[in-house]
């Protein structure tokens, strides 16, 4: 017999022993946890709502074994909301690194919101007694958190981000046996900002004055500007880290198609040195990315982009290709200079000449956009920088942002395509087409033009059908 000492597995939550009606059938499904920590869903259609459920029982009780069999049961693993939390994140990484989802940096990232924003507050209760007023109390508390970046609160977005991670690990909890209950179920979270995303684009003006200047003025790389960079934002409007890791390999010449299904993603330096006897850095330094032993930063090259694998990487640059042509040939001169400059430093140093390596793979990255002087991929901050000086240079007055380009794109591309929504999806790598959809003019304008040409449309067909009735001839067999 099942220990009935556990709590039961929710049963209404969709996904999570649920049952819902499929027409004639009933449709049960759960994620079981197996013996080996994976977790796998369980879905199955039965013919009468009582077999679903004698099915969904059966299965409950056997995941309450499993859980003894493998000590993750009750609260013995996991004495406080910081076990919870810490158990949550060891299965995240050990999903990752077995399945490569989620993604390893995904999880990096919740272990930093955990650790600076949910342990501070929460960490030291004890399971048994978490409740719902800890939960509440803790929202109150983020609401005021003044960000250490910023100096500021933290934004609705960030709030939301991190709420979602607490719930996330919460239900994590309460289904593997550490939590008698989910503290945040019913608790309304944070809400997602509503932005008009149409009013970050460049205005038409400065959009015109920023194209015009690009085709009129070829690269100047040694001085930090790069015409391909920016026709490249401005005329396919992908993100900054997608950009940023297009390889030479990822051009079709053929097709004149550029395939963008990588992103550069910076990751902050970590301190290796040793602590002091007060816990600080024994190095003296602040910040990890001033420590001579540093470790864990720089550009980090990611598989697959934003929106994930449903998104078609694919994207016609019939206009670009002779742009593209011009920035290699420069890049080739540049390359050749910057080995030459090496190997002259080599000799005044006294130092070996460095081997050519003949069996180099073809296929090894070849980054498009890269510093002349070290031949390195750009990272977000000097691309800022270098965006910014050109904006100066052809007197744009207005402060815009690198992903200012995407949002610019994403709004002509809206009007021009009459709000074609496949086609916005397919060309920004939006994952659905709910993104797309928030630059599709929605005012009032837009409204009364599209009900009055509805309208005359309607005024047309009946004064059309008015025009018959009056030129109908006469029946001259009717008597007088």
């Amino acid at each position: 017999m099942p220990d009935e000492s556990l709590p039961d597995l929710p049963r209404r939550a969709r996904g999570t022993g649920s049952i819902t009606r499929s027409g004639s059938r009933f449709r049960a499904s759960i994620r079981i946890t197996e013996s080996d920590g994976t977790t796998k869903p369980r879905i199955k259609n039965f013919e009468t709502y009582e077999q679903a459920d004698a099915w969904l029982t059966s299965l409950i009780s056997q995941q309450r074994r499993v859980l003894h069999a493998t000590g993750n049961a009750g609260n013995s693993a996991a004495d406080s909301v910081l076990d919870v939390l810490r158990l949550w994140i060891m299965s995240k990484y050990r999903d990752s690194q077995t399945h490569g989802k989620p993604d390893i940096h995904t999880v990096k990232d919740y272990d930093s919101l955990v650790r600076d924003h949910i342990v501070p507050h929460i960490g030291d209760i004890k399971v048994a007694k978490l409740g719902v007023h800890h939960i509440e109390a803790w929202q109150d508390t983020l609401s005021e958190t003044i960000s250490k970046r910023t100096g500021k609160k933290l934004s609705p977005d960030r709030k939301r981000i991190i709420w979602i991670a607490a719930k996330q690990a919460f239900k994590w909890g309460f289904m593997r046996g550490y939590l008698t209950s989910d503290p945040t179920a019913g608790i309304k979270g944070f809400k997602r900002r509503e932005v008009d995303v149409r009013r970050k684009a460049m205005s038409d003006a400065d959009y015109k004055k920023f194209v015009k200047y690009l085709i009129a003025n070829p690269c100047d790389h040694n001085n930090g500007y790069c015409r391909l960079r920016w026709l490249v934002g401005i005329q396919l409007g992908r993100r900054q880290g997608e950009v940023l890791a297009i390889t030479w390999n990822d051009v079709n010449w053929r097709q004149k198609a550029l395939r963008i299904d990588n992103r550069l993603k910076p990751r902050t330096w970590k301190h290796g040195c040793e602590p002091d006897a007060k816990g600080q850095p024994s190095c003296g330094r602040k910040e990890g990315v001033w420590c001579t032993k540093r470790h864990g930063g720089g550009l980090v090259l990611l598989e697959g982009t934003k929106g994930g694998e449903a998104v078609r990487p694919l994207i016609p640059i019939e206009g670009l290709v002779k742009y593209f042509r011009e920035h290699q040939s420069a890049q080739v001169a540049e390359r050749k200079a910057f080995a030459a400059a090496e190997e002259a430093k080599r000799k005044r140093l006294g130092l070996p000449a460095v081997e050519v390596d003949e069996d180099k793979d073809p296929k090894a990255l070849d980054f498009v956009f890269t510093q002349p002087d070290n031949q390195k991929p750009y990272g977000a901050t000097s691309d800022n920088l270098r965006f910014k000086r050109t904006l100066e240079a052809a007197g744009i007055t207005t402060h815009y942002h690198v992903h200012q380009l995407r949002h610019t794109l994403a709004s002509r591309l809206a009007v021009s395509t009459n709000g074609n929504l496949p086609v916005l999806k397919d060309i920004l790598g939006h994952r659905t087409v709910a993104t797309s959809m928030l630059y599709v003019s929605e005012d009032m304008k837009a409204r009364r033009r599209a009900l009055e040409a509805t309208w005359k449309d309607a005024m047309q067909v009946l004064a059309e059908v008015e025009d018959e009735e009056s030129a109908e001839p006469e029946d001259l067999t009717k008597e007088a």
